[in-house]
């Protein structure tokens, strides 16, 4: 049973909203699917990123934008974040074990409120320091849409800090949240992930056309990659790889799977 309309303690109350997050992440009620991440002029797998779900004890499924913003602003998603980073490292130190030669980077969803708090740095240390893995294997995608105020000066520190582990960083959702382009081309990441919103509107929209074309060039010229989210039509790819683009993920690809589809379909045989 799949729910997307979904209330987290209607009274809005923080200490209720703790609780039940709590609760869950101790019941180990949030679970993963994947979505798979292609170089879109040749089919193949490059990587994927983990997408989180809330399977409640009623057998409802709930997806991130039913919760993922109210901790957002009750300043509790960093509890989310941190189970999250935990559960990456722990299947990719499982999966270079058994599919070590297969194994892809693996990226996650990190809100920047999460990123800028005092304990982050060192939280991740002590994760990282329990699963010993290689930390190419991981990336962290920074969500635009959440507002926070620090200066392009203090991001980039911790970012700095988080890329010298040998972590990958990218902007996700580019174009649907409060950072512009200029703000964007300065912070220190390795990828910009073109949001669906503006990738739906290829042959549609000639401004976005035109912003796409121009984006590539920018991100060229800055050593930055791009990633076409939410590719779902022949359409689209055919504008992209002309325009020069050469990684995305979407429908057109394959929808998110379950971790048993993932392993068996992309990590128990070579993706050559």
């Amino acid at each position: 049973m799949y729910k997307k309309e979904f209330k987290l303690c209607s009274n809005n109350n923080e200490s209720k909203l703790y609780e039940e997050v709590k609760n869950g992440i101790k019941r180990r009620e949030f679970k993963f699917v994947y979505q798979p991440k292609y170089n879109i002029k040749n089919g193949k797998l490059i990587g994927a990123e983990a997408l989180i779900r809330w399977h409640k004890s009623n057998a409802v499924i709930i997806y991130p934008d039913s919760f993922v913003e109210k901790l957002e602003d009750n300043n509790l998603i960093y509890l989310i974040d941190y189970y999250t980073i935990e559960e990456c490292l722990r299947k990719i130190y499982y999966w270079n074990n058994i599919y070590k030669d297969n194994l892809v980077p693996i990226s996650i969803n990190l809100s920047k409120s999460t990123l800028m708090r005092v304990d982050f740095i060192d939280t991740l240390e002590a994760l990282i320091g329990i699963y010993n893995i290689d930390l190419k294997y991981l990336e962290f995608e920074i969500t635009e849409r959440e507002y926070v105020d620090y200066s392009i000066d203090n991001i980039n520190n911790k970012i700095d800090k988080v890329r010298s582990m040998g972590i990958k960083v990218s902007l996700d959702d580019f174009g649907t949240g409060n950072l512009n382009l200029s703000f964007s081309m300065n912070i220190d990441i390795d990828t910009i992930k073109i949001d669906r919103s503006l990738i739906n509107k290829i042959g549609q929209n000639k401004k976005i056309d035109y912003l796409l074309r121009f984006m590539i060039d920018l991100a060229n010229k800055n050593n930055i990659n791009l990633v076409a989210e939410g590719i779902e039509t022949e359409e689209q790819i055919k504008f992209l790889i002309n325009t020069g683009y050469e990684l995305g993920q979407g429908y057109y690809f394959s929808k998110p799977i379950n971790v048993d589809v993932f392993e068996k379909k992309y990590l128990l045989h070579k993706n050559d």
